[in-house]
């Protein structure tokens, strides 16, 4: 992974230009770098915030998106409203995982196995259990 030895400000909802534009008029230099989230989520609220945020920023401000330096890239700093920034991704592994958590992983809640395992293998082997997820984050 590339490490940048940069500040950047994580920008996810168009809203959060105004909230950071003190922040970004008053100190944005060479040092900080602007990462737009452009990817596409399911809810109506959420489903084109990147396409909006570009459009504000096009021109203006220099910016580099979330899935271009997501895993590549690392900052020395991130700044965000650590709000609504994930990705939910169903595959075939997390669907496995899934099916297995409310199916075995249950029976082992169920049958208190699961503080065996914990005190044995310090896992408790349940993946989650009922309160599992279908996707991952």
């Amino acid at each position: 992974m590339n490490v940048v030895n940069k500040a950047a400000i994580l920008i996810s909802w168009p809203r959060e230009l105004d909230m950071f534009s003190a922040f970004i008029e008053n100190i944005l230099d060479s040092d900080v770098v602007i990462v737009v989230d452009d990817f596409i989520y399911i809810e109506d609220e959420k489903f084109e915030n990147g396409k909006s945020i570009i459009e504000l920023l096009d021109g203006k401000i220099e910016y580099v998106l979330l899935s271009e330096v997501l895993g590549k890239v690392k900052y020395r700093i991130l700044f965000s409203t650590g709000g609504q920034t994930f990705q939910e991704k169903v595959t075939f592994s997390s669907y496995l995982k899934y099916i297995y958590a409310i199916s075995i992983g249950g029976l082992i809640n169920c049958f208190g196995l699961s503080k065996i395992f914990l005190r044995i293998i310090g896992r408790p082997l349940t993946g989650g259990g009922r309160n599992a997820e279908r996707f991952g984050r």
